[in-house]
């Protein structure tokens, strides 16, 4: 039982016996080939927006280190506010054309059966 028990702990321990720390070059973007101004080109709006509020960069991990749950929550929230007044916009321009129509009909409705009531009464 013993044997088992030191085989799983070895088997599960080796691994991490081998782990060393590894770096990136600072330049590996010129060794792939990679224009990185290409690259900075195609980021959409919003995302170099945020880039820029926040000064994220490569030499600067204090700041991507440095956002918080909140902060994500807070720009979700915000996010989800932005998209859902366009269709609240709508509905509401859609409320008033709809009750619009239906006071216009009404109105019609009405007049139609005072002429008809005038007609009515002048025949006999």
């Amino acid at each position: 039982m013993k044997r088992i028990a030191v085989f799983i702990i070895s088997i599960i321990i080796i691994p991490f016996i081998f782990c060393i720390t590894v770096t990136a070059e600072e330049n590996i973007a010129d060794e792939l080939g990679i224009d990185i101004n290409s690259a900075k080109s195609n980021i959409p709006d919003d995302v170099s927006e945020i880039i820029e509020e926040h000064n994220f960069s490569a030499d600067n991990t204090d700041a991507i280190s440095s956002i918080t749950i909140t902060d994500i929550i807070n720009y979700l929230v915000d996010t989800v506010k932005d998209k859902l007044k366009a269709p609240a916009k709508l509905l509401t321009a859609l409320l008033a054309v709809i009750i619009l129509s239906s006071l216009i009909n009404g109105i019609g409705e009405s007049l139609k059966n005072k002429s008809n009531c005038r007609d009515y009464l002048f025949r006999q």
